[in-house]
């Protein structure tokens, strides 16, 4: 059986909002992420929604950087929602992947000297998560042999110690494009491409043939034109031909 899931990063503002002026966001009333996850939610699509996660970890830890790759969260960010995901979808379809845990890595820091593109020093410190496994192989190469992907990164990882697992699709936008090693321990095969590769969803489907699809997009990204409208059939073919549910749009 093949299983779907939508999870949504989210916007730095959503988790810090007292750090943004007066009128920046929308308050007091639904966005648009609430209601797109009302929407799935009525349709009985799998989703992950990690805001409200993301609003808990920060009472304990930074999950977004102050100003390094500011627009981005953070390592620590990245693990919470993550984690979120196996929690409430990804153990109840295979549990056993078993559950993500910090005492896979080892978790230190590293200093950012300048911004990003820039010369503009910060020397900020950032979380670094670590885990140095020696079964586990970049298949990239075989794996795209036939055709390039679009978008900003593409990988294929192949863990030979858990041929038996498993394998998970990523459809990925930046918040997911360093993630990897949330999934090569608990997977035999993962596959990320950016998220502008739905425009040639089906082709995924015949040549990666996952267990699991998963569509990441933060919460800016849902608006913008990654979205392969017009060219991808929500309501048909995909969920009679993968027994997904009914609907996602």
């Amino acid at each position: 059986m093949r299983i779907f899931a939508f999870f949504l990063a989210p916007n730095k503002e959503s988790i810090y909002p007292e750090n943004y002026p007066d009128g920046y966001g929308i308050k007091n009333q639904p966005n648009r992420s609430d209601k797109i996850m009302d929407a799935l939610n009525a349709r009985g699509v799998n989703h992950i929604d990690s805001r409200t996660k993301l609003l808990q970890e920060k009472e304990n830890m930074l999950v977004c950087n102050v100003k390094s790759d500011a627009g981005h969260w953070n390592m620590h960010g990245a693990f919470a929602g993550t984690q979120l995901l196996y929690e409430d979808f990804l153990l109840t379809e295979y549990p056993e992947i078993g559950m993500l845990q910090k005492t896979e890595f080892d978790i230190g820091e590293r200093e950012e000297q300048y911004l990003t593109n820039s010369f503009i020093e910060i020397n900020e410190k950032v979380p670094v998560y670590v885990n140095d496994a020696s079964d586990i192989e970049n298949t990239s190469e075989k794996a795209f042999s036939d055709f390039q992907p679009g978008g900003d990164y593409y990988r294929q990882w192949t863990n030979k110690s858990l041929k038996d697992y498993p394998r998970i699709l990523i459809f990925g936008d930046s918040y997911y494009g360093s993630i990897d090693t949330f999934f090569t321990g608990h997977f035999s095969e993962v596959t990320l491409v950016h998220i502008t590769n739905m425009r040639d969803f089906y082709k995924y489907m015949e040549i990666i043939n996952p267990d699991v699809v998963l569509i990441e997009a933060v919460e800016r990204v849902i608006g913008a034109d990654v979205w392969p409208a017009g060219r991808f059939n929500w309501t048909g073919e995909y969920f009679q031909k993968y027994t997904l549910p009914e609907s996602c749009g």
